[in-house]
């Protein structure tokens, strides 16, 4: 889905492709409704699930300090593909808790 997604509206997704990344495109097709609506929201909500899953691993199978870079990746690009949607922020305000960066995580909330 993530590399049909891309490729249909010409975009770069970390790991996904190697096209152009442009928000404006993003936005346009989120406007536009219908199917790339729908598809921009279910890989929102999979690079949700992905970062979690990476969160889960640096927490539980690290050696020494947890790396949240991963974790943090698919939340960002979540929030860049669905900017209105809270739970990305939100997500990051989680990992902003790990990291002990309270103000970064007083913003994200």
């Amino acid at each position: 889905l993530m590399g049909k997604l891309a490729a249909a509206c010409d975009l770069k997704v970390p790991g996904y492709s190697d096209q152009g990344f442009s928000l404006a495109d993003v936005e346009r097709f989120r406007k536009g409704g219908g199917e790339l609506s729908s598809m921009i929201g279910s890989c929102q909500r999979c690079l949700i699930y992905m970062g979690d899953l990476e969160r889960y691993r640096a927490l539980y199978l690290f050696d020494g300090s947890p790396d949240w870079t991963a974790a943090e990746g698919h939340y960002i690009t979540a929030s860049r593909l669905t900017p209105e949607a809270g739970n990305p922020h939100n997500q990051i305000a989680v990992l902003c808790t790990y990291k002990t960066d309270d103000l970064a995580g007083v913003y994200r909330y």
